[in-house]
């Protein structure tokens, strides 16, 4: 149990934008989100959630009661980036919001 939590913690969580989506990375797993799938993506900052299923305190699905459940990967408490799909809400925490932003609705359909 403590090695498990430990590596969840430790695991490095990772953002990509491809020419096909956005790849989210962390010890869970993959989540990946088709460009053509994107409503809005707007900058915010990270609201008080709870965690309801996932394999870190940093990623996974969390209850905000500010805008239901989404899909979570925090690598900073800053700021980050609210994603509407068509498949759900994500709340990713990219370097760069702004960048990230921009980069998104260059490649997609925004």
């Amino acid at each position: 149990m403590i090695c498990g939590r430990i590596f969840s913690v430790c695991y490095p969580k990772q953002l990509r934008i491809q020419k096909w989506g956005i790849r989210g990375s962390a010890a869970g797993g993959t989540k990946k989100i088709s460009l053509d799938t994107i409503q809005s993506a707007e900058k915010t900052l990270i609201p008080f959630g709870i965690r309801l299923f996932g394999a870190s305190d940093y990623g996974g699905y969390c209850y905000f009661p500010s805008f239901d459940k989404a899909f979570a990967i925090i690598t900073n408490f800053r700021d980050g980036v609210l994603i509407e799909a068509k498949q759900g809400i994500y709340l990713i925490t990219p370097m760069n919001p702004e960048e990230f932003i921009k980069s998104i609705k260059k490649m997609g359909k925004l």
